[in-house]
């Protein structure tokens, strides 16, 4: 925890004070974001709706937000529920154990929740999909570094003489994976998985909030963001999501995109539908083109 907080953001584990011994999932986010972000003010908006409205539990519930102080700043934190990302259940095959058919219903059983409530996630990869066992509501933080691992940590040099130790982190730590010792608790459970939508770090509210740019590669956008960045990129005068109002981020993206993760799940292949399309927007209508069809 304590190295998460030099630099940038992260998600690690710890433990949490509350009736059952609970653990939860913490998210640092960076310092230079504190208040600047949604998250925190969208994570505690979903976790005040009914715990009876279909959905609900296939959003990570946000149990408390709060701020800490590290060696770069004040960090936003939220504590969510622990769940396991699907992107780590393709190591060890325990993607196989699982039901696809559970899958599909309650990955858009979450998202429609979120829609229903006039949010866009705009980030549904492999990664932020995620499932929660039983044995994590009240895995210890024992049964975590069994699974786990102690961190593996590099020292980081700066190459520059000049540069300021105090603005860069002191230590890099390996991203762990769960090794076979949590195997056998995440097979014996698998018919009681439940999927949980996490990180809201890239949504935002439409009827709310100023449209949001793209995200990163072609890959993670729908056809309109990518027609928007070709457009913009076309046409040096346009230089924000407002002059492109009908190409932008909205409810139809996520669909568009949880229609390819979950594509990616269904042909057990972390790989996207449309990976021949990474290199830019031309390759990525091309290639919709040929699985899809004409582009309209």
């Amino acid at each position: 925890m304590a190295v998460s907080l030099m630099f940038g953001t992260a998600r690690t584990w710890g433990p949490r004070s509350s009736p059952g011994h609970r653990g939860a999932a913490l998210k640092f986010i960076a310092s230079d974001q504190t208040g600047k972000t949604l998250e925190a003010e969208i994570n505690n908006f979903l976790a005040l709706r009914s715990r009876e409205e279909p959905g609900f539990h296939n959003v990570a519930l946000c149990l408390e937000t709060f701020q800490v102080n590290g060696p770069n700043g004040i960090h936003d934190v939220i504590a969510s529920e622990p769940a396991l990302p699907i992107s780590s259940l393709f190591y060890n095959n325990v993607i196989e154990h699982l039901d696809d058919r559970i899958i599909f219903q309650q990955t858009l059983s979450g998202v429609g929740f979120l829609h229903k409530h006039g949010i866009v996630h705009r980030d549904l990869h492999l990664g932020n999909i995620a499932v929660e066992f039983p044995f994590l509501r009240t895995a210890g933080v024992a049964a975590i570094l069994k699974g786990t691992g102690l961190p593996v940590c590099h020292a980081i040099l700066p190459t520059a003489p000049s540069a300021e130790p105090s603005s860069l982190p002191i230590y890099g730590v390996e991203k762990a994976k769960f090794c076979r010792d949590l195997l056998p608790s995440m097979i014996s459970e698998a018919q009681f998985f439940v999927v949980k939508i996490i990180d809201f770090g890239c949504s935002f509210r439409p009827a709310m909030d100023d449209t949001p740019n793209a995200i990163g590669g072609f890959l993670y956008n729908p056809p309109e963001c990518n027609l928007s960045k070709m457009i913009a990129g076309r046409n040096r005068r346009l230089h924000s999501p407002r002059d492109l109002s009908d190409l932008v981020w909205s409810a139809q993206g996520d669909i568009w995109i949880v229609a390819c993760t979950l594509f990616s799940i269904l042909d057990r292949d972390q790989n996207h539908i449309f990976r021949g399309a990474a290199v830019g927007a031309q390759a990525f209508f091309r290639t919709v083109a040929k699985y899809l069809g004409p582009v309209p």
